[in-house]
C-alpha cells in the first residue's frame, strides 16, 4: 500500500490485515491465481538475457500494489519471474509446458476505462491515432502524455512532456498543442485528464485482468499477466483473447479490443 504523493515519491504504508468483506474475496481469488501459476509448467531460457542475469524461475508469487491508501486504487499484479526480462526477452526465453508463447493485450485499454469511467461509449479504433499526428513514432509520444495525463494532477504538472516523449514530436511542436488535440479527439474524457484519475483507472485494470485469470484458470490455460497484457501459450491465443473480450463485457458493457502481438524471434 502506498500513500499520497509527496514531491515525486508515493510513501508506502503500514496497514492493519483486515477480514473486512471487500479485503477476504481480493486476497482469495490472488492465493488462487498464486496457486494455480505456482503448479504451472515454466520455465525460461537465460540466454536470451542481455548480459549475464539469469532468471529464477520459482518466483512465481504475485501480489496486488495498492496506491493513495486506498483499496480502490492501483491494484496491479507485480511479483512473478517473467515481469523483469523484456518484451523482446520473454517472447524468446519464457516457455508454457515445453512450448513458446505470445502477448495477448488488450488495445488502448486506459483511455476505454476512462469513457467507461464517464459512462460513455468509446467508438474509436485507436485512441492514440489524432488528426494529423498519425506518424509510428508521434503515435507512441501521443500514448505516453496521454498515460501521464491520467495521473497528473494540475495544470501546473501538464506544461511540459514527459520523459521519453519529446523526441516524438516536432521540436517546434510544444506540449500544449498535443494535449489539446487529444482532448478535441476525446470530449467525452476530457475533463478527467489532469485529475490524477489514473489510480482508479488501474484499479478498474486490475479487477479485470484478476477476472479473466480466473477465467482462464477455470479453462485449464496458464496465463501470466503482466499488467493489460497476459502472455500464454501460441496454441491458446484466439480462445484467451475471445474470454478478454467477454470479461470486458462484463465489466464495462463493452469489449476492448484485443490483439494478439507477433514479435521477431531472432536466430
Amino acid at each position: 500500500m502506498k500513500g499520497p504523493k509527496k514531491g515525486r515519491a508515493r510513501p508506502r504504508l503500514e496497514y492493519q490485515d483486515t477480514d473486512h468483506p471487500s479485503i477476504v474475496p481480493t486476497r482469495e481469488r490472488v492465493q488462487q491465481i498464486n496457486s494455480f501459476i505456482r503448479d504451472a509448467n515454466l520455465d525460461f531460457d537465460d540466454g536470451v538475457l542481455k548480459g549475464s542475469g539469469r532468471v529464477d524461475v520459482g518466483e512465481r508469487t504475485l501480489q496486488r500494489h495498492y496506491s493513495r491508501g486506498s483499496w480502490s486504487e492501483g491494484g496491479r499484479l507485480f511479483g512473478g519471474f517473467w515481469y523483469a526480462p523484456s518484451k523482446q526477452e520473454r517472447y524468446e526465453g519464457l516457455i508454457i509446458d515445453g512450448e513458446s508463447v505470445v502477448e495477448v493485450d488488450y488495445s488502448g485499454m486506459g483511455p476505454r476505462l476512462l469513457y467507461a469511467i464517464a459512462n460513455s461509449v468509446p467508438t474509436f479504433d485507436d485512441p492514440y491515432a489524432l488528426p494529423g499526428m498519425v506518424d509510428k513514432e508521434m503515435r507512441a509520444g501521443i500514448k505516453v502524455v496521454f498515460g501521464a495525463a491520467m495521473f497528473a494532477s494540475g495544470e501546473t504538472e501538464r506544461i511540459r512532456f514527459p520523459k521519453g516523449s519529446r523526441k516524438a514530436f516536432h521540436p517546434s511542436m510544444p506540449y500544449r498543442t498535443v494535449a489539446d488535440a487529444i482532448a478535441l479527439a476525446h470530449p467525452a474524457i476530457a475533463h478527467l485528464l489532469g485529475t490524477d484519475i489514473g489510480h482508479s483507472v488501474t484499479y478498474r485494470e486490475s479487477e479485470i485482468m484478476i477476472d479473466l485469470l480466473i477465467r482462464l484458470q477455470s479453462l485449464g490455460i496458464v496465463a501470466l499477466p503482466v499488467h493489460d497484457a497476459v502472455w500464454v501459450k501460441a496454441e491458446h491465443a484466439e480462445q484467451v483473447a475471445l474470454e478478454m473480450g467477454r470479461v470486458t463485457i462484463d465489466h464495462l458493457g463493452f469489449p476492448i479490443p484485443v490483439s494478439i502481438g507477433k514479435l521477431e524471434r531472432r536466430l
